[in-house]
């Protein structure tokens, strides 16, 4: 049985605060700001809930021809309400099954600083090798192979509905040779940087940070996506996998064949099963 706590493996990335009558769009802003996954909500000085960039984007994406959505929502109409946190004390096995639980980070309490630490799947994924020393599993064995990927020409509109109808929280886009070059998350959504909407049209800045304006169902996939992207080959042991995404601070790995085309998805959460097998 390996024994280890949860302060072993948390970061130090307090989760802002806000109020329970303040706006979506504010949390987003603070999100943003703090580069974190989450924000808790208080009423009258005392924790009440949660809203995380995994519900803003949901929102988003059920909305997406309503970029102005986050203005008119406010915390207390959407936040989940708070369940008792685990603290740095508790062993890191009640951490996997919290996270495998709401499939999204959770909030640690640390009662001795008085705040709340955001802890990620991938901040577990460090201690792959401690738990497997002789690593059994290969990619291969643990990547989906569901929705893995789409056309950088799809507009953002067509890859968000995709991603609502199938229950993905990310898709990879590839090229004509159906090759990896960019991935969208939720945090993708989230961070998407619309500058000012006039009369159905976006003003969008793009990876350069040039003013691009577009009629918004026609922006394609390649103005929101993350590029380039860390991919691993077929074969690689989940431990290389783990350590790859745990330093590099991603949830998600495109698998790839010999050829460089896609053969599949490993995320966190797929991580994540394996290692409760070992705690």
């Amino acid at each position: 049985m390996i024994r280890i706590k949860i302060r072993d493996v948390l970061p130090d990335n307090v989760i802002p605060i806000a109020s329970i009558n303040d706006t979506l769009a504010h949390i987003r802003n603070i999100i943003i700001r703090y580069k974190t996954s989450m924000a808790i909500i208080v009423e009258d000085n005392a924790p009440v809930g949660k809203i995380s960039i995994r519900d803003l984007a949901l929102l988003i994406i059920k909305n997406i021809k309503n970029v102005r959505v986050l203005d008119h929502l406010y915390t207390k109409d959407v936040m989940k309400k708070m369940i008792a946190p685990l603290s740095p004390e508790n062993g890191i096995s009640e951490a996997v099954e919290s996270i495998l639980n709401v499939k999204e980070a959770i909030p640690i309490y640390d009662s001795k600083r008085d705040r709340f630490i955001v802890l990620e799947a991938e901040d577990i994924l460090g201690i792959y090798p401690i738990i497997f020393p002789e690593d059994k599993y290969i990619v291969d064995d643990i990547a989906s192979q569901e929705y893995i990927g789409d056309s950088p020409t799809k507009s953002i509109i067509q890859i968000s509905k995709k991603m609502l109808e199938k229950n993905a929280d990310s898709i990879v886009i590839l090229d004509i040779l159906r090759r990896p070059i960019g991935i969208i998350t939720y945090t993708d959504i989230v961070h998407y940087p619309i500058a000012s909407v006039k009369k159905d049209r976006y003003i969008v800045k793009d990876s350069s940070g040039r003013i691009v304006t577009a009629d918004e169902k026609y922006i394609p996939a390649e103005k929101l996506m993350t590029t380039p992207i860390e991919k691993v080959y077929r074969g690689v042991n989940v431990g290389d996998a783990a350590s790859l995404m745990f330093d590099k601070g991603i949830g998600h790995l495109p698998v790839i064949d010999l050829d460089d085309t896609i053969y599949g998805v490993v995320n966190k959460y797929d991580i994540l099963n394996i290692m409760r097998e070992g705690l």
